[in-house]
């Protein structure tokens, strides 16, 4: 798992972690406004490892906003944890550059 803090406003950051996410070839699974929960999903074919990813947003404070990344890479018979991480790590960096 690997998270991030903002200090922009809950609305801003779940807007912006939606459009990231879309930038980044993932589509929305499952969305939850009120609890801060967006779950998404990137489907390659079928000798490609399927890859999904939940971000939990939590508010920390008046106006800091902790995204949590949660990243899992499944194939036919395997998981893959390292490529998980580094799928974390990059949506972190990306969400850090463009929020």
């Amino acid at each position: 798992m690997q998270s991030i803090v903002f200090r922009y406003p809950f609305e801003h950051v779940y807007k912006g972690a939606r459009m990231v996410m879309h930038n980044k070839g993932f589509s929305v699974t499952e969305s939850d406004h009120s609890q801060g929960k967006i779950s998404f999903s990137k489907k390659k074919f079928l000798i490609l490892p399927d890859v999904k990813a939940t971000l939990n947003l939590e508010k920390v404070g008046s106006e800091n906003i902790r995204v949590v990344i949660d990243a899992k890479v499944k194939g036919l018979f395997f998981t893959n944890k390292k490529r998980a991480e580094r799928i974390e790590h990059r949506i972190a960096e990306v969400m850090a550059s463009i929020i």
